[in-house]
């Protein structure tokens, strides 16, 4: 009698890193950039750790004054005030891959709480609409329409 070898299951697809993730949509290279010049990239490439990222899309910096936009990155006496804004976008998480939900309320890297809300099937966390989740190899991204402060 002919055996037949058992089935092997495909691995499952590696999910890229948050940098190659930001980088591959083509609308966050601002947030990439600040994420690399404040050695903030470090943190989130650990693989040790899980995130969940708020990528802020580059459009949302042109809200923002472009002079004191450029005071604040390119000085060094402001790094650490963008590296707070930075970590108020990266959410510590327990568990990889967790999909925000409605009331969750969660720690960022610079040790404050943000909240997850949802209004008419849109999610919010303290009020900025997120959007298009997609996983990265140690938690979530989300698109994020405005920078948090």
């Amino acid at each position: 009698t002919l055996r037949v070898p058992p089935t092997i299951p495909a691995l499952a697809p590696e999910f890229p890193d948050f940098t190659e993730l930001m980088t591959s949509t083509k609308t966050m290279e601002t947030m990439v950039l600040m994420l690399e010049a404040n050695r903030v990239n470090d943190t989130i490439l650990d693989q040790s750790r899980n995130f969940t990222v708020l990528g802020v899309d580059s459009a949302a910096f042109r809200d923002v004054s472009l002079s004191s936009f450029l005071v604040v990155y390119s000085n060094d006496q402001w790094s650490g005030h963008t590296r707070d804004i930075l970590h108020t976008h990266i959410i510590v998480e327990p568990q990889r891959n967790h999909i925000l939900a409605d009331g969750d309320q969660l720690e960022t890297l610079a040790g404050t709480t943000v909240t997850v809300t949802s209004t008419n099937l849109t999610l919010h966390v303290n009020g900025v609409e997120i959007s298009d989740p997609r996983s990265a190899s140690n938690g979530m991204l989300y698109f994020a329409d405005q920078i948090m402060y």
